[in-house]
């Protein structure tokens, strides 16, 4: 019993860690696309470890985990990956630059990523940009 709390103590402890370190990330990373990564993988870690731990937690102190925790777990996982790529697809088809080019001159010759591999991208990978007609 002891063993299962301190496991549900562990969860909810690197859940928080995990969402406090996303925050951080979306601070603190340059690109779109980094903070976007930063948000929906530490979110779906995050709350995922949180909501397990709380769920171990009833399961331990109550009669057993909850509708509740398994619908909150199954809705996060059903929806946070397709959010992000939603968000990501939108921000690609709207010109969003991948790292700010300090970024980019900062990484080794040859290392994907870098200047010349943005150079070296075919016309049909890069960014599609649609403009509106003025009326």
């Amino acid at each position: 019993m002891l063993a299962l709390e301190a496991l549900a103590a562990l969860l909810i402890v690197a859940g928080v860690t995990f969402l406090a370190l996303a925050a951080l990330g979306i601070l603190r990373l340059p690109s779109v696309y980094m903070r976007l990564h930063a948000s929906a993988v530490g979110t779906t870690v995050g709350i995922g470890g949180v909501v397990l731990g709380t769920a171990l937690h009833a399961s331990v102190s109550e009669s057993g985990p909850r509708l509740k925790e398994v619908l909150v777990l199954a809705f996060l996982l059903l929806t946070a990956p397709v959010a992000s790529h939603v968000l990501g697809r939108a921000a690609y088809l709207t010109g969003a630059p991948h790292a700010p080019p300090a970024a980019r001159a900062e990484r080794r010759p040859g290392e994907p990523g870098g200047a010349e591999d943005v150079r070296r991208r075919p016309a049909a990978l890069r960014p599609r940009v649609r403009r509106r007609e003025s009326s």
